[in-house]
């Protein structure tokens, strides 16, 4: 605990108030015009700032727009090579709106004046969102203000010491508990765009009956990123987590596989346990229902348990402070019941609940639990982690694991230059380092911030936490358990050949035990091997099976859209597609909007990649992360496949994500037997070289078992026809090759469709799994 500083005059030196507070520009010129104080110094020699990174990790160049508009002569970073998307302005100075606000101070003095907080304790219906369009930080306050040992945490000091001007605001950042010192000064405005009663004129978040709890929070997080301009615009989750340190799960009511039955139960037992939980709408606005599009919500209560779905009703709240369903106030007007508007709190059906809102937000914020954070590092080990976590419980308990990254949020003044999250996955492993380990369960995660699940730890068996990272780029993160009782934990070293193989196993399984339903798998056979794709909301994995006797060359020819290639050749960029990036363009929006949003240009890019499979092997062939959750895509167009009877041996280490796996190898990994689908596999693949070359001498022994074993399995299985053209083309002195046209079911849209044995066709595009919201 900090103690407060015993003065009247406390500033704090390390967030003053002023524009830079507000905007987070680099420098605060009052009545200088950028635009001209670029073109007049144009003739100047121009300097990069001393330690300014591109991606590539290289020093960026400092250049000028050359292109005639409103930019025309501002400098700007950019990539000094040319080989990756970095951009920045170099010139960035206070907005006019930040050097309007006037700052005051608001002493908490208590005796009918400002407070920090009332002797009756943090309401939900204080909370009122400002100028800031941190309406997902707010929502989650007022979930979070129900709790009042959560509230405690963050404000430990409350009222004490508060009229010295200096309070303690503790935060759960980048996986840790800090503690952050701000002062009582605060931006005010006389164009309020919903004007309080007090007439105090707070420019951002606010709270009723004079209380200063609510900006005091506030100003401490963007404190923390930097200033208000980097929390303007988030997800609930993500402020959820930062304000409990507990693990947080999204529930997208537009995925096939949501249940409103299980959801609700869920719902209503989580409410009653006291978890936090919020909601958010999608782009489009449904007067009807009076609710706001692509605003954050939060959920108070839920009502109806075991009644009929048309019964069931859950209350809600606008952290707006205002209720936008006039019919709804003028109903409660007739039957004389009070309105109250300014709390913004409202009833709805549970059907329209579901219908209006896109998902809600989970915080697991359990009281009693046992938390605890562990320092990891990025690089080495084999799997991009150097170090895994070995558990152990005394009795069977729910355990928690979260993988946690320094945020970007705010990272234009808070992190070093060229900071981006890598792609993080957690795989959790009994016996890992016996012969057999097996996967027990497995995270698909991505370029997140946060990647968390949830296991069951039996009593008396060893349990290994191993974070993967398919391209790391040097740095720490946070390894944080979460558990119903304490748990044993020791740091141990990574298997790298183990996890490779079991995660192999994970992605050829026809069930993986992944048990996500935000995880899709996908198979595709092209005759002399397979794709298999599993697919998270972040990132894709494909894999590419060899069941033949020789090496497999495979050309994959693939678009993404704000996605991140990577391949056993490295990380690749691509060139950009400017047909289908002029299409997105054209593109208008086909729901209406609350207001207009500045939409997301697109970013579509062409990849060819070429992958060496060797016989009765499968290898990673590539990993799509998302750069852009939200607007990110991925599309494998085109497959072209080729045995080759000579060819180099690929030349990977064994503990190299990309390096090839033995079949034998991949079935053993989670120690599950299959060797009898392995033996079938290569029966399968030995009776497909006997058609591709016929002039082979034959063995009578070998033709028989590949006949019995063909009939044995064209009566057994009931297999799906492929929708793509697949043509199998062999002679006695030429290599055999195998080509899929992506484009031979094409769709609406324009792209294709191939037929997929284990999941139905989905529109638009082969791999990617777009989310309707």
């Amino acid at each position: 605990m900090v103690a407060a500083r015993s003065t009247r005059a406390f500033q704090d030196a390390e967030f003053p108030a002023g524009p830079r507070a507000v905007d987070g520009r680099r420098e605060d010129r009052v009545g200088m015009d950028v635009f001209r104080a670029a073109l007049s110094e144009s003739h100047k020699t121009l300097r990069p700032e001393e330690g300014m990174l591109c991606r590539c990790g290289q020093p960026a160049q400092l250049r000028r727009v050359q292109r005639k508009g409103p930019t025309f002569g501002r400098p700007y970073y950019a990539c000094a090579l040319r080989a990756c998307r970095f951009f920045e302005f170099a010139d960035e100075g206070s907005t006019l709106a930040a050097l309007e606000l006037q700052w005051k101070r608001f002493p908490a003095t208590g005796e009918g004046g400002w407070t920090v907080v009332r002797d009756e304790g943090f309401r939900p219906a204080d909370v009122q969102q400002g100028g800031v369009g941190d309406c997902w930080f707010m929502s989650a306050l007022a979930v979070v203000a129900e709790r009042h040992d959560l509230m405690c945490k963050l404000l430990p000091n409350l009222n004490l010491g508060a009229e010295s001007g200096c309070h303690e605001v503790r935060l759960f950042l980048d996986g840790r508990w800090t503690s952050l010192l701000v002062d009582d000064h605060f931006p005010t405005t006389t164009k309020q765009r919903r004007p309080t009663a007090d007439g105090s004129g707070l420019a951002f978040g606010r709270c009723a009956r004079c209380q200063l709890w609510v900006s005091l929070i506030e100003k401490a997080y963007a404190k923390a990123h930097g200033a208000y301009r980097f929390i303007s615009g988030g997800e609930t989750s993500e402020a959820l987590l930062e304000l409990t340190g507990a693990p947080t799960e999204v529930v997208h009511f537009r995925d096939p596989g949501f249940d409103p039955e299980l959801f609700w139960a869920r719902l209503v037992s989580l409410l009653q346990a006291g978890c936090p939980v919020g909601c958010g709408t999608g782009a489009e606005t449904l007067e009807e229902l009076g609710l706001v599009g692509q605003h954050a919500y939060s959920v108070l209560e839920a009502t109806g348990l075991g009644l009929a779905l048309g019964e069931r009703r859950v209350k809600v709240r606008n952290p707006w402070g205002e209720w936008t369903r006039r019919e709804q106030d003028e109903l409660l007007a007739q039957l004389g019941a009070a309105v109250v508007p300014d709390e913004g709190s409202f009833w709805m059906n549970y059907v329209d609940f579901i219908r209006g809102f896109a998902c809600a937000d989970i915080c697991y914020a359990r009281d009693g639990w046992h938390a605890r954070s562990f320092d990891a590092e990025f690089g080495g080990g084999g799997v991009g982690c150097r170090s895994a976590l070995q558990l152990c419980a005394e009795c069977g308990v729910e355990c928690w694991v979260m993988a946690i990254q320094p945020t970007e949020r705010g990272k234009q003044v808070k992190r070093p230059p060229s900071y981006y999250l890598n792609d993080l996955s957690l795989l959790i492993f009994e016996d890992l380092y016996s012969e057999k380990p097996r996967l027990v369960k497995a995270r698909i995660g991505g370029a997140r911030r946060d990647v968390a699940c949830s296991v069951v730890l039996e009593s008396g068996r060893v349990y290994t936490v191993v974070p993967v990272s398919f391209r790391a780029s040097r740095g720490s993160f946070v390894l944080r358990l979460y558990s119903a009782s304490p748990v044993q934990v020791h740091e141990a070293p990574p298997a790298a050949q183990q996890t490779w193989a079991a995660l192999h196993q994970l992605l050829v399984s026809p069930e993986p035990p992944l048990k996500d339903a935000n995880v899709w798998r996908r198979a595709q056979d092209f005759g002399v091997g397979q794709l298999l794709v599993v697919e998270g909301p972040a990132m894709a994995l494909g894999v590419l099976v060899n069941l033949g006797p020789v090496m497999l060359k495979v050309d994959l020819c693939a678009f993404g859209n704000h996605a991140a290639l990577r391949s056993p050749l490295g990380m690749l960029e691509g060139s950009v597609d400017e047909s289908r990036n002029q299409q997105e363009a054209k593109k208008k929006p086909t729901t209406r909007q609350s207001r207009p949003s500045k939409a997301t240009k697109a970013d579509w890019r062409e990849h060819h990649l070429q992958v060496l499979v060797p016989a009765f092997s499968q290898r990673l062939a590539f990993v799509a992360v998302a750069l852009l959750e939200k607007n990110w895509d991925f599309s494998l167009e085109s497959l072209n496949a080729e045995q080759l009877s000579e060819a180099d041996p690929v030349e990977e280490p064994a503990g190299h994500p990309f390096a090839p796996v033995p079949l034998a190898l991949a079935v053993h990994a989670t120690g599950l037997d299959k060797l009898e689908e392995l033996e079938e596999m290569e029966l399968q693949a030995a009776l497909r070289e006997s058609v591709l070359h016929p002039e082979c001498d034959s063995d009578p022994e070998l033709e028989l078992a590949l006949s019995m074993s063909l009939m044995e399995a064209e009566a057994s299985a009931d297999v799906s026809k492929a929708a793509a053209k697949v043509d199998v083309n062999g002679t006695a002195d030429a290599d055999a090759s195998v080509n899929v046209d992506a484009h031979a079911d094409a769709n609406v849209d324009g792209r294709a469709d191939v037929g997929l044995d284990d999941q139905p066709r989905r529109r638009g595009r082969w791999m990617r799994r777009s989310r309707q919201t």
